[in-house]
């Protein structure tokens, strides 16, 4: 006697719905921590850039009696000093992710000179000597809520981080407090409003000229 067995059947349309539903879920939850992988590789990237820049600053001052690199309106003007004798590549001070102060179309021109609006990410500390406290704080991310402070068009804002690098060559992501500062160790007051920046005349904030956007041009 002959046995017929029943053919196999696909998916029903309920079943295909259902998985449809369950991957655009998993897709859902998994889009966030995909995104803050990304932003941490970048983030990471970026610190090593800044070393790169604090080793330079050093070189800088050895061979100008002890004083880092001096601007008045722009960090651009101070760190385009490290060019091209302490540092060969203006990439290092552009920044992936950051839309405020780099132009996310292209990256620096490395047959320019000097920093360009567009192409410096570092807020910077002007006026500093190898006398200061090697803690002292002598670049930063770009400050995007006035000197000091960051506001949601940080590059790091969905991780309330800030990168700050110090005098003895350190780079760490420091936390963003409530009203946008980072604190000192004290807890209370901002970082840049230690008395080695606020009480020396000669010591200023210096934040990345931003770039010129479309309707600028």
């Amino acid at each position: 006697m002959n046995i017929i067995k029943p053919r196999g059947q696909g998916f029903t349309l309920i079943e295909l719905l259902v998985v449809i539903a369950i991957i655009a879920t998993l897709a859902t939850v998994s889009v966030p921590f995909i995104q803050t992988a990304q932003v941490k590789a970048r983030m990471t990237r970026a610190g090593s850039d800044a070393r790169n820049i604090l080793i330079a600053l050093t070189a800088y001052a050895a061979e100008n009696g002890g004083v880092y690199p001096e601007g008045d309106t722009y960090a651009n003007e101070a760190l385009g000093k490290l060019l091209p004798r302490h540092l060969d590549q203006e990439t290092t001070f552009w920044v992936q992710g950051d839309r405020y102060f780099c132009d996310p179309a292209k990256q620096p021109d490395e047959s320019s000179p000097w920093l360009e609006a567009g192409e410096n990410h570092w807020a910077y500390v002007s006026g500093l000597t190898d006398s200061h406290r090697s803690n002292t704080p002598i670049l930063a991310d770009g400050f995007t809520d006035g000197l000091g402070r960051y506001d949601q068009y940080h590059t790091w804002s969905k991780l309330q981080m800030a990168l700050v690098g110090h005098m003895d060559g350190s780079v760490q992501p420091q936390p963003i407090a409530d009203d946008g500062e980072v604190k000192g160790p004290n807890g209370n007051d901002s970082l840049f409003a230690s008395p080695a920046i606020a009480e020396d005349e000669m010591v200023k904030l210096l934040n990345p000229e931003r770039r010129k956007r479309s309707r600028d041009h």
